[in-house]
């Protein structure tokens, strides 16, 4: 949901590279890894709440190199509900309606 909003902006509106995720991390205090694993389906605005269900997190291969891998969380408390501030709400409708 972060990385395709970042894509799909419209060129007369200037958006931040990771605006969304910073917000949503200062608003409702969720991991950066979290973050930018979320989808839309993820999103239920009618409860005000978001479902963490899985993470991004940086992976070694066998030969060293480096890559982002979506995973699941750590703990089974990490799969959780999150309730959404309004200012949260109000950014992510406003990410909805650009894309």
């Amino acid at each position: 949901m972060i990385i395709e909003a970042n894509r799909q902006h419209s060129t007369k509106t200037y958006v931040y590279q990771y605006g969304l995720e910073v917000l949503l991390l200062l608003y409702i205090g969720i991991r950066n890894g979290e973050g930018l694993a979320l989808k839309w389906k993820n999103v239920d605005i009618e409860n005000e709440q978001i479902y963490i269900e899985s993470s991004i997190s940086r992976i070694k291969d066998s030969s060293g190199k480096r890559y982002n891998k979506e995973v699941s969380p750590k703990t089974k408390k990490s799969t959780r509900k999150v309730y959404l501030a309004p200012q949260a709400i109000e950014c992510i409708k406003n990410t909805q309606e650009r894309n």
